[in-house]
């Protein structure tokens, strides 16, 4: 089961992809269509997960996919750069599915370490840490 967290942290590594290819194509390529449009879909996407509208998310994810295989057919995408975009597009779409069915679990309480287990020279930087 995906925690929200790892669905955030998945869509968070996408939308980095997204703006990559974005900035390549919108400032190397000068191609406006596509880019401007991923863009403003990934920002999108970010806001639906953000507010956990599943959904929309999905369908931005969806449609983003989609216009990663527009610019491969344009050859504006080198065609390994498109199946590895690809595949991550499908494996965010999977796990909002899993959101929208209900099947994505609480984030996992953080470990605590002691702080006799952090090392000395770490421990003058946090507050309490000199104990």
């Amino acid at each position: 089961m995906t925690s929200k967290k790892e669905l955030s942290d998945l869509t968070l590594r996408f939308q980095a992809r997204t703006l990559n290819i974005y900035r390549k194509l919108f400032f190397d390529l000068q191609e406006r269509d596509y880019s401007i449009e991923l863009r403003d879909r990934s920002a999108k996407l970010a806001k639906a997960i953000k507010e956990e509208d599943y959904p929309e998310a999905k369908s931005q994810a969806e449609n983003i996919t989609y216009l990663f295989k527009l610019a491969y057919q344009a050859n504006l995408i080198l065609p390994t750069v498109y199946q590895s975009l690809a595949v991550d597009g499908l494996t965010l779409c999977a796990t909002i599915e899993e959101a929208i069915n209900g099947e994505i679990g609480p984030d996992p309480e953080p470990e605590i370490i002691p702080v006799e287990e952090i090392p000395t020279t770490v421990r003058k930087y946090i507050p309490g840490g000199n104990k």
